[in-house]
Order: C-alpha cells, then structure tokens, then sequence
C-alpha cells in the first residue's frame, strides 16, 4: 500500500483543535452543548456538572479540581444560578492536558427553589450548591365579588 505523499506545510495543530471540536459536537447532548458553549463565550473552559433533586432540595454539583475555592464566585440574580471562577496554570508544566483559565456556568432555577437557603461547599473537587424547596403550598378560595 503506497502512503500519501509528505506535505510540508500541513497545520497540524489546527487538525487537532477541529477534530478536538468535532468529538465535542457528538459527545452527549451536543445542542445543551453548543448552547451553554454560547452562553458562557467568554470562559476559557466549562466545568461538568451534576444536578439532583429530591424531595426537600435540589443540588449542583460541578467538578472543580485544582480551582481554590477563593477563585470561585457563586451568585444567584432573577432566578439564575451562576458559578465562575479560575483554574491557574501551574508553573513548568511540561506537558498540558488539564483546562485552566476563567470559567463560567449558568443554571435556570427551577420555580420552586428557595433562594434564600442557598448552600455552598466543597469536597474532593466538587462544589455542591444546594437549594431547599419552597413547601408547596396550598390553594386558597378567591371570592369573587357580585356587582350590584
């Protein structure tokens, strides 16, 4: 089998980041993908994360190895949750793998998570945000008046 021929002038590295896109686009949810790509353009990486819900709250938990937890800004504003924080690149590193730079993640809160109980903490990497829920509460009778 003949191999092709050798070409010197071949941008190897921009291969690598359009096959490294390309394998971003069909890993998992590539629309939710392209979407929160786009909402948080300015961040350098994006951080994966969990959310749970149970009964009595929900929880974000986002992976943030190496990010010290004073480079890291958790806010909520009309009914957004957003984390954003920085990873430094560590000195004479010899071979990069790991993400570093800004990142930022955004959360839609669901209608009945209580701002007001939010949480936050972190172990072995992950940040844990929790939420209580708003108890559900119930249906009152509006009278309705008759005009006379």
């Amino acid at each position: 089998m003949r191999s092709p021929p050798f070409e010197p002038f071949i941008n190897v590295d921009g291969i690598q980041r359009v096959q490294k896109e390309l394998s971003k686009m069909f890993e998992g949810d590539w629309i939710s993908n392209m979407a929160s790509a786009a909402q948080s353009a300015d961040s350098d990486w994006r951080p994966r994360a969990d959310v749970t819900e149970t009964d009595d709250h929900f929880s974000y938990l986002i992976d943030v190895p190496g990010v010290e937890l004073d480079a890291i800004d958790v806010t909520i504003k009309r009914n957004v949750l957003s984390v954003t924080g920085t990873r430094e690149a560590t000195a004479n590193t010899r071979y990069h793998e790991r993400s570093t730079g800004t990142f930022s993640r955004h959360f839609d809160l669901p209608a009945n998570a209580d701002e007001a109980t939010v949480t936050a903490s972190a172990k072995n990497g992950v940040l844990e945000i929790r939420l209580k829920k708003i108890a559900n509460e119930v249906a009152r009778q509006v009278p309705i008046n008759k005009g006379s």
